[in-house]
């Protein structure tokens, strides 16, 4: 046992012999490697923070965090003697504060981790930014007050917000990835991360619609955290991340991981290499493009005396002129087909300018004044010639002073061109124009061209000139009603095939271009569009490159087609109801005439007393019905009129109600019997009469269906409004008649007696008295109808 020591002392000093390192740093880490190999690492990271630390394909951990520790343990002698594990942030923390966690990898630096541990030097610092779509007009962190930003669930992010409340609105994902592919397919506004970390996902997918603004949060550092009670490990983990910086070991993971940095300013170097050539090879053709121009220049001086022939040659059907200062002679000179023809005409400039109409005489006289004096060199001019018709010809002049020279006087030449055509031609394009720009103004429509080939809507002006509004036709769809897509990419599909010369479409679209309803095209309203096309240009093949189109808004349109549409089934439906009406009413009318024809023709025939009063009585109980059913039907035509009168007046509602119970106490059945509780006798403003006509009609119903039991009249007072309601214990009304029970002609029971007018006669009083009447009922039980109508006199 005593030999144990030195044997130790001497392979100890062995491994420092062979060993590249100092002796004694080796000695310190087999000492060290003898308390970790005693007591394993836990080391842990978040699971979910991809590409720094996340679980692999195969459920391993990964990412730039994970390298840099096992390097590290490598490097300090830990390379076996430890387990990584990867979890949820919250999750961490609270083991870490245990002490169930030695080190923790990927930590920024916050207070609460502090409190638990140590951090050691800073392996990266986390720059702070937000991503956000590039059409999106956003920019800087005030932009996105009231939005929706998204962030990753118990990461830094949430922690800081959590302390510092955000102006914007947070929303949960699962990691930056999946933030970023729900922004670039239109959900949420923004995603809130590191740069690196963005820019990793957006290199990895391809994503070239997603733009990256600085956040203006200051940078924070990124350590590794060692427990408190591993504190022994933050000098030996502090110096082995520096090594690892000195041996490159660390450029290496970083450059595995976020090497599409470098790659990116590898890019940016070779644009701007690229962008310097295509300068200097810009500024060579203008040096050579001015140096020809000097020589053309110094040409063109060289050979003055062929200039007036070069003139003649340029303007075709121009005729030029020359004008000798020095002895006052206008010549004309002809080119044709390259050969002159001089002196054909001479005159003074007088005679010249004799046929000018006032105005540009003067303006013509003017400008070869300043010429000969020398205050300009050349002049342009348009003018008018009386055509000895009553009309004008229209002329362009160009105009150049020739300096005096050793062999010619000084010169003023020039050219003239008759216009009167084209002038002629420019003055009725003006007119189309403002015939064009009139039915745009007055019209709500859109004028626009549309690119085959680029797929592009271009705005035309009200001139019918191209604008600089431009839309995609993916920006477009965007707009379209969801029912309405499928004939929009069929419009489109017909005109990027450019296989129909004439194409037209009805659809709905949220954002309106026209003039009209402006106010709601922000929000969720459609408006019907009418898109008609027409094939404009051509190529070679014959081959549609463009179309001309207008997109007229067709809202006016639809409201007046859906109105006509519902005032011809308003017309159906009243030609109907008024069929039914007279096919109701005279079943209704004849029943009771029928008896009374009938009867009182028996009347004529019997002798016996009996039968004759008999007779009577059934010939009056059918009047009274016949009459009872006119003046139903007098009233309804009165409301449907609209000269319904109300006569308001003060009475009494309970000698109303004991009067009109006391007409009915003989027609209730054997068994049954009919009660009015109250005694409140408080005076009431209302039309007596009409009231009196829904309470017999309620009565009347309620005696009608009660076999037995009880019919209750009840009616109380609140806040200016009288209730009053009729219950019995009826037959109740079956289910399926609940919704039409005050329609006209609805009977539930056709074998009883009425005409199916009363109630709904009750609802149009009730309506006029600025009440509403309704029932509760269940088949079998009874039934219960109510009035609410007001009782006092409103103040004027």
């Amino acid at each position: 046992m005593k030999r144990f020591p030195i044997t130790s002392l001497i392979i100890i000093y062995i491994i420092c012999m062979l060993s590249p390192e100092p002796a004694f740093s080796n000695i310190y880490a087999a000492g060290q490697d003898t308390i970790s190999r005693a007591a394993p690492l836990v080391i842990a990271g978040s699971s979910a923070y991809p590409p720094f630390s996340f679980l692999n394909e195969d459920e391993k951990p990964d990412g730039f965090d994970v390298d840099i520790i096992k390097a590290l343990m490598e490097k300090i002698g830990y390379k076996n003697n430890y387990s990584i594990t990867l979890a949820s942030w919250p999750e961490l923390t609270s083991d870490f504060i245990k002490g169930k966690i030695d080190i923790l990898i990927g930590v920024t630096h916050t207070k609460k981790i502090l409190k638990s541990g140590y951090f050691t030097i800073p392996y990266s610092r986390i720059k702070h930014c937000f991503a956000t779509r590039k059409k999106d007009n956003i920019n800087t962190l005030n932009d996105l007050k009231g939005k929706e930003v998204m962030i990753r669930k118990g990461g830094w992010y949430d922690f800081y917000l959590s302390e510092n409340p955000p102006i914007f609105k947070i929303f949960y994902v699962k990691d930056v990835e999946c933030g970023l592919k729900m922004l670039e397919k239109g959900e949420h506004d923004a995603v809130l991360s590191s740069n690196m970390v963005i820019n990793y996902f957006l290199d990895k997918n391809g994503t070239r619609s997603i733009k990256i603004h600085k956040s203006g949060l200051e940078s924070t550092a990124y350590s590794i955290t060692i427990n408190a009670s591993r504190k022994e490990m933050l000098d030996k983990i502090n110096s082995g991340l520096e090594e690892m910086h000195y041996e490159g070991t660390y450029d290496k993971i970083i450059n595995k991981w976020f090497g599409f940095f470098k790659r990116a300013k590898n890019r940016k170097i070779l644009f701007i290499i690229v962008f310097l050539m295509l300068l200097l090879a810009s500024i060579l053709l203008l040096f050579i493009y001015f140096s020809r121009k000097r020589i053309r220049k110094v040409i063109l001086q060289l050979k003055n005396f062929r200039q007036e022939a070069e003139i003649a040659m340029s303007a075709g059907k121009v005729f030029a002129w020359s004008y000798d200062v020095n002895n006052g002679v206008l010549r004309r000179i002809n080119i044709k087909k390259g050969e002159e023809e001089k002196h054909k005409a001479k005159q003074s400039l007088k005679e010249e300018m004799r046929d000018m109409v006032e105005k540009d005489r003067k303006i013509f006289s003017g400008i070869m004044s300043d010429l000969i004096k020398g205050k300009s060199s050349s002049s342009f001019m348009e003018f008018k010639k009386n055509d000895g018709k009553g009309g004008f010809l229209h002329y362009e002049a160009n105009i150049k002073r020739i300096e005096k020279s050793r062999y010619q006087h000084l010169r003023i030449i020039g050219t003239v061109k008759e216009v009167t055509e084209r002038k002629n031609m420019l003055n009725q394009l003006d007119l189309y124009r403002k015939r064009i720009k009139f039915i745009n103004a007055t019209s709500d429509f859109v004028l626009f061209q549309y690119n085959v080939s680029e797929q592009i809507f271009y705005l035309l002006e009200e001139s019918g000139e191209v604008d600089s509004k431009k839309y995609r036709s993916e920006e477009y769809l965007e707009t379209v009603f969801p029912s309405d897509m499928k004939t929009a990419r069929i419009f489109f599909e017909n005109m990027n095939k450019g296989l129909q010369k004439t194409i037209d479409t009805e659809l709905r679209v949220k954002d309106n271009l026209h003039k009209q309803d402006k106010e709601s095209s922000s929000g969720e309203i459609f408006h019907w569009n009418a898109v008609h096309a027409e094939a404009y240009e051509y190529d070679k093949d014959n081959r549609i490159l463009t179309y001309l189109g207008i997109i007229r808004n067709n809202n006016q349109w639809k409201k007046m087609n859906e109105k006509l549409v519902k005032l011809r089934d308003e017309a159906e439906e009243a030609n109907r109801n008024k069929t039914d009406f007279l096919a109701n009413i005279s079943h209704e009318i004849r029943t009771p005439l029928n008896s009374i024809v009938g009867f009182s023709n028996l009347l004529k025939q019997t002798v016996s007393k009996k039968e004759k009063k008999q007779f009577i009585e059934i010939i009056k109980k059918n009047n009274e019905a016949l009459l009872q059913l006119i003046n139903v039907i007098l009233e309804l035509a009165k409301i449907d009129a609209g000269s319904y009168k109300i006569n308001y007046t003060y009475f009494q509602i309970l000698p109303l109600i004991q009067k009109t119970i006391s007409a009915y106490d003989k027609l209730l059945k054997e068994g049954v019997s009919i009660r009015c509780n109250c005694t409140d006798n408080t005076e009431i403003y209302s039309d007596k009469d009409k009231l009196t006509l829904i309470l017999k009609n309620l009565i009347a119903n309620a005696v009608k269906f009660t076999q037995k039991g009880h019919i209750d009249i009840y009616y109380e007072f609140n806040m200016g409004k009288m209730t009053l309601s009729v219950s019995d214990t009826g037959i109740g009304i079956p289910k399926e008649y609940k919704k039409k029970i005050f329609e006209r002609f609805e009977k539930f029971d056709s074998f009883a007696q009425g005409t199916g007018l009363g109630l709904s006669l009750c609802k149009s009083i009730a309506t006029t008295l600025g009440g509403k009447i309704g029932f509760e009922s269940e088949a079998g039980t009874g039934t219960r109808f109510w009035l609410v109508i007001p009782y006092i006199k409103e103040k004027l």
